[in-house]
């Protein structure tokens, strides 16, 4: 049932700006536009980032509402048959992981996938960010869809969202969500679709890395329980059986840190308490406890008590520390006083694995944008990729620069940086400063994109003044003067009245934090511009250290002409000492 272009593309005025054709609309490119289109699925204005924002605990409920048109769509035009309950029962379901944690996410479900694949298991991975394709995002088999699958899933996808259906009651649904999916959640939903109903047949084991948190993550709305449940709320009434999809579950919490602290809140509790929220079988119930938890309860409680209506079969162990570690989020504890158990993968599930496969998949590993290390021969220039937005992250990302680069912290080099304005920037240049104070250039580069943001901008007097930290007139000179390049953190009406830009502003940070340095502080409009300069220079640094924001790594990725494709399938024997998990001669 296609509709026609004026009911795809939109009529507000920014979407009335997509230049699509009637024979064009739904290729892969159309595709793309529509999904980083303001107005369709993205979210610009303030006012739009605010309204989904408050529809963040009603993430589940909006998802299975998005799920269920879908499904219905497909039954009425034939596309799959997701009625056939009879043919799921007989039809050998995937395995599910669902990976979450502040740090290490998405490598991690990387190096899954690769050993689930070197053992002959079909996998379909989900992960964000992406760094230059949008399809990085949904892989099979290790690879990327391709275009044509990409745009097939989004049209038919779409096509469902765009069903007049005025003349049906909604009884069931007193608050329904937009009638598009935001970004990520349409990408979610697209992922999911591809592995449950386009690549059925063809996927084993799916690996799901969560967006952000976990307990209102969009990659949460399945349930994993093995019976129909029927849940109220406020909002919905909702009887389905979203749990018999997947064979069995396993859950994994890598690494805890303080991260987006806006919404998951200021303590490793806090955050642990939202990331936990995956292991409920309920998805849509996943209020085990309430966040206001006595402070004497310890975090690797916090993660399992969550799931309280859940199946285990995690081994219980007595908790009797109440230190807020990091590294206890990823036991895999359960309450003593539950008498419910996970699902996770038993021994017999999965062929006995020689130890040596394991290892060899683990260091053929290969993750775009972490601890990556790109070679230009012909400048005899390296480039050493490494996303990084926390102090935690920071500290380890720097090591393993000054490790792999036989880096002294006095020695020349080139660091380019850039981090989101929600960030402390103070805390994180103080902590680069601190292992890398000896670098002959600083280059603060805009990335090629970000993600949208309510919050204002600081200036660099208020994040100095706040640390505590003199202020030096002479180098708060160019904060507020015009500029022309300024696009992140903007939001409609010029919310801050400084036009400095954030690249700017990092720039005079820096300088004031490192008074004696001569080295030579830019900003940059683009990642692009960054490299020319540098490339302009006279005595061309050989090692450059890119760093911060993954959509920074991005973007010198970009800048740098890498793609995937022109990427060696594997580590090279020769390679092996640098352990990277990419590295990639270029030209």
């Amino acid at each position: 049932m296609k509709q026609s272009v004026a009911a795809i593309v939109g009529t507000n005025n920014n979407a009335d700006n997509l230049a699509v054709s009637a024979s064009h609309l739904y290729s892969y490119e159309s595709a793309v536009n529509a999904l980083l289109s303001p107005g369709l699925h993205q979210s610009i204005t303030k006012e739009d980032i605010l309204k989904s924002s408050l529809r963040r605990t009603k993430t589940v409920a909006d998802m299975r509402y998005y799920w269920n048109k879908i499904l219905k769509y497909n039954r009425h035009t034939n596309n799959v048959n997701t009625n056939d309950d009879d043919q799921k029962k007989n039809k050998k379901k995937p395995l599910l992981i669902h990976i979450t944690g502040t740090k290490g996410k998405g490598s991690t479900a990387c190096m899954c996938e690769n050993i689930l694949r070197s053992n002959g298991y079909k996998t379909g991975l989900f992960t964000s960010p992406h760094l230059i394709n949008i399809r990085e995002r949904i892989r099979y088999n290790g690879q990327p869809i391709n275009e044509k699958l990409f745009s097939d899933v989004y049209w038919k996808i779409r096509q469902a969202f765009e069903v007049d259906e005025s003349d049906e009651t909604s009884d069931e649904e007193v608050d329904p969500p937009p009638k598009l999916p935001g970004y990520f959640r349409m990408l979610t939903l697209m992922g999911m679709y591809t592995f449950l109903y386009e690549l059925s047949d063809d996927v084993d084991v799916i690996i799901l890395e969560v967006g952000m948190g976990g307990r209102y993550d969009a990659t949460n709305f399945l349930d994993t329980t093995n019976t129909t449940t029927t849940t109220t709320t406020a909002a919905t009434t909702n009887s389905n059986n979203y749990c018999s999809y997947f064979q069995r579950v396993v859950y994994g919490v890598t690494l805890l840190d303080l991260d987006h602290t806006r919404i998951l809140g200021t303590t490793l509790k806090q955050i642990a308490w939202e990331k936990g929220g995956i292991f409920s079988m309920n998805k849509l119930n996943p209020n085990g406890i309430s966040s206001s938890t006595s402070s004497t309860t310890s975090t690797s409680k916090l993660l399992s008590e969550p799931k309280s209506n859940s199946k285990s079969t995690t081994t219980e162990k007595e908790e009797t520390d109440d230190k807020d570690e990091p590294s206890s989020s990823t036991s895999s504890t359960s309450s003593s006083s539950s008498n419910k158990k996970y699902y996770i993968l038993d021994r017999h599930d999965f062929r006995m694995v020689p130890p040596s496969v394991t290892l060899n998949a683990l260091s053929s590993a290969k993750w775009p944008g972490r601890c990556q290390t790109l070679i230009n021969k012909k400048k005899n220039v390296r480039f050493y990729l490494d996303g990084a937005h926390t102090p935690q992250s920071l500290d380890a990302t720097v090591e393993w620069f000054r490790s792999k680069s036989n880096s002294s912290s006095s020695s020349n080099g080139t660091g380019i940086f850039n981090c989101s304005h929600e960030r402390n920037p103070v805390e994180l240049l103080e902590l680069l400063l601190k292992h890398q104070s000896g670098f002959s250039r600083v280059y603060f580069a805009q990335s090629d994109t970000s993600r949208p943001s309510p919050i204002a901008k600081a200036s660099a007097e208020s994040l100095l003044k706040e640390r505590g930290i003199t202020i030096r007139e002479e180098l708060l000179a160019d904060e507020g003067k015009k500029t022309d390049d300024d696009s992140e953190g903007e939001i409609e009406g010029k919310m801050n009245t400084k036009t400095t830009t954030w690249q700017e502003t990092l720039a005079i940070i820096w300088k004031h934090l490192l008074i004696q340095s001569t080295a030579d502080t830019k900003s940059a409009s683009t990642s692009a511009s960054a490299l020319v300069s540098l490339s302009q220079t006279r005595d061309q640094d050989s090692k450059v250290f890119v760093t911060g924001s993954l959509y920074l790594v991005g973007s010198f990725l970009t800048a740098l002409g890498w793609t995937e494709e022109s990427s060696p399938t594997s580590p090279s024997p020769s390679s092996s000492s640098s352990s990277t998990l990419a590295s990639t001669t270029i030209q």
